[in-house]
Parts: C-alpha cells; structure tokens; sequence
C-alpha cells in the first residue's frame, strides 16, 4: 500500500474526527504545515472534499492566551 500524502492525512481526520489543529496534525502525521493543506483542500484539491461539505477556521484561544485556529469539516449553509 503506498504512503499517504499531507492531503489524505489530512482529510482523513477531518472526515473521522471532524476537526484538526497545527499541533494535532503534526503530533500525529509528523512535523507538517496543516494550514497548507488546508488551502489545498480548499483550493487545488476541492474534489477530495465530500459534496455539501466545507472546511471552515474557528479562532480558539489556549490557556496561555494564544490564538490558534482550528479547521472543522462543516456541511455547506445554503446561500440566500
């Protein structure tokens, strides 16, 4: 079985746990920049995602008053 890109680790926890952090994804796929595949989900790797999902930001603020932000895989709002 071949090895799995940044991309498909990336997307794997997303669609099982719903959610990713830098610290998260590095401490379990190695020392990578999430934020960057997280522009390529969106991006460039758009149809990796499922239909009437979207990858969204959350700014979240640690116990050191760090912000850092948290990509969660949301279903799609309905556009007005």
């Amino acid at each position: 079985m071949s090895k799995k890109t940044k991309v498909q680790l990336t997307l794997h926890t997303l669609l099982n746990r719903g959610h990713i952090t830098e610290v998260t994804g590095s401490a379990e796929h190695g020392r990578y920049r999430v934020s960057d595949t997280i522009h390529k989900l969106r991006t460039s790797h758009r149809r990796l995602v499922p239909e009437g999902k979207e990858i969204v930001t959350v700014w979240k603020t640690d116990s050191n008053g760090s912000e850092y932000g948290e990509y969660q895989l949301r279903n799609k709002k309905a556009r007005a």
